[in-house]
């Protein structure tokens, strides 16, 4: 027989379990009145919202108002509450100096920076809200004005019903992204990040690794590490654009000290062919470190067939003027410069990264060449990535994790396409 333990008994009484359980906002009418009212509030505030980008964005590019005309952009407006603006080569300057009084048009673009000399303060200040990047990216997307990739027209309007804005032309309706084509693609990053990202990795005088970016932009390790290698693929593409030329000179290198000097190669050792256009006075003014494939390499040193490769796809046939190849293994008698400015990329690379693998050895050894030769050539290696970045198309993060040899031999070729 059950006993009592002194225990509280639960009352399983009819009329107390018939009691709303959860206080009066359980009643089911009145749950239904509190969503009604905040669907009423969330309309009228996204009323308000387009009534207000109307005033804002329609009142500084409409020349005819005065005469109480409407024009297309108000003809747009008034057919639909999700289309704000129109975008023509003629009204887009207007457009951005009214919507962004504070900062000058020209210095919405990326070829503001005419210094390296920019601090990250300051160019945080001066990029400030996704609305002056989105402003930015747009400039150096389209530099002469909206152009449909579909038709070429060159009129569409603006949907910003999302984070970044799409762009529809006008007359066959294909929409665009603001970050189609480009490094940013797919990613849900900020544009301001994306701007941070690219000014650290771009200036000389900083030295960036996942671990660093991820403190100064305020991302996680993983966000902060496939933003650099985005970054460095696009950098890949761009060095492998620009030929040596004139007088050349090209050696064999290793990254990975010598731990075995015999004819069997260390695992640790990575051959490497490191060409350099020569000014008259012998300087080094152009330089391209490449990672060789197994089958191009011999005990001794590196095959006919890597050299030609290397001549094929980093050397401008039309251009050159003298070249010398030097390809033996452990030849101290070497072409020095070259030589010296490997076992430099050599040691900033242990020195930032702690070391690198065969699988992305490649992309830091381009990122290496893309800091040396800007300085060399006079010309502002921000600029030059951040122009990249608009004009580039990305690479996964599926690609860039992959195992296999086939993913060594695509970014190898990548460089050299």
């Amino acid at each position: 027989m059950y006993k009592h333990t002194g225990r509280v008994k639960k009352n399983f009484d009819k009329a107390k379990l018939e009691q709303p359980t959860f206080g009066k906002t359980t009643n089911v009418t009145t749950m239904i009145e509190k969503i009604q009212l905040e669907k009423a509030k969330l309309m009228k505030a996204m009323l308000e919202k387009v009534q207000y980008g109307k005033r804002t964005r329609g009142a500084g590019s409409i020349e005819n108002s005065h005469l109480g005309q409407k024009t297309d952009r108000e003809v747009l407006l008034d057919k639909t509450t999700r289309r704000e603006v129109l975008f023509d080569k003629t009204n887009f300057e207007k457009l951005s100096s009214k919507q962004h009084g504070s900062v000058p048009l020209e210095n919405l673009g990326f070829g503001m920076f005419g210094s390296e000399k920019l601090s990250f303060e300051e160019f945080c200040s001066r990029f400030h809200s996704e609305e002056v990047c989105i402003e930015a990216l747009f400039k150096s997307k389209w530099p002469k004005g909206y152009c449909c990739p579909r038709c070429g027209y060159t009129r569409a309007c603006e949907i910003r019903t999302r984070r970044l804005p799409l762009y529809e032309c006008l007359v066959c309706h294909y929409q665009v992204s603001l970050i189609k084509d480009t490094v940013m693609e797919g990613s849900r990053t900020s544009l301001t990040k994306w701007f941070q990202a690219i000014f650290l990795l771009a200036c000389p005088h900083m030295v960036m690794n996942a671990v660093k970016l991820a403190a100064a932009i305020s991302v996680t390790y993983k966000t902060a590490w496939l933003i650099l290698h985005k970054l460095r693929f696009i950098i890949i593409q761009a060095n492998a654009s620009m030929l040596l030329e004139g007088t050349v000179r090209v050696n064999a290198a290793v990254y990975g000290r010598p731990y075995n000097p015999t004819v069997h190669r260390h695992k640790q050792e990575h051959p490497l062919l490191v060409g350099a256009s020569l000014d008259p006075q012998g300087e080094l003014t152009h330089i391209k470190i490449k990672q060789l494939l197994p089958e191009h390499l011999s005990p001794n040193g590196v095959l006919r067939y890597g050299t030609d490769h290397f001549v094929k796809h980093n050397v401008s046939s039309s251009k050159v003027s003298d070249i010398a190849i030097e390809t033996r293994r452990y030849y101290l008698r070497g072409y020095q410069p070259l030589l010296l400015c490997c076992k430099r990329a050599s040691n900033w690379m242990n020195e930032v990264y702690h070391g690198i693998g065969p699988k992305h050895l490649q992309a830091y050894l381009d990122e290496f060449c893309f800091h040396w030769n800007h300085p060399m050539q006079n010309v502002s290696a921000i600029n030059r990535l951040f122009q990249l970045a608009a004009s580039t198309k990305t690479i996964t993060y599926a690609t860039l994790t992959r195992n296999d040899r086939a993913s060594l031999k695509q970014v190898l070729n990548s460089s050299a396409a």
